[in-house]
């Protein structure tokens, strides 16, 4: 599997509004070499089965503590701002081997 695009994963901060802090601010957590699949018409068939929302399926390596809670983006090199979007909608642990991880995910507009 070839994981050509660079990608950061973030988690939501929970800041503390009374002391100034922005409440649901998202964080850089680390950044993850990635494989970025947008689902076929016959997958995404299957997944508004299941998900109405899917439209990408992304893989990297494992690393703990990966959850659903979580957003993927991809960032321009020269000002760090952020040009593509995922909200993650579910990770799996790929045959609970702690190898991969396949997050299952909705791009959003960045705006």
């Amino acid at each position: 599997m070839k994981l050509d695009t660079l990608l950061v994963v973030q988690t939501r901060t929970l800041g503390d509004e009374l002391a100034g802090e922005p409440v649901g601010a998202w964080t850089d957590l680390r950044r993850e070499w990635a494989k970025v699949d947008p689902i076929s018409g016959r997958e995404y068939l299957v997944a508004q089965q299941v998900n109405a929302t899917t439209s990408h399926t992304i893989a990297t390596h494992y690393f703990a503590g990966a959850t659903s809670d979580m957003r993927l983006v991809r960032k321009r090199i020269s000002d760090d701002a952020v040009v593509r979007q995922f909200n993650v909608e579910s990770v799996i642990n790929v045959g609970e081997a702690n190898r991969w991880l396949e997050w299952r995910c909705e791009e959003v507009g960045v705006g």
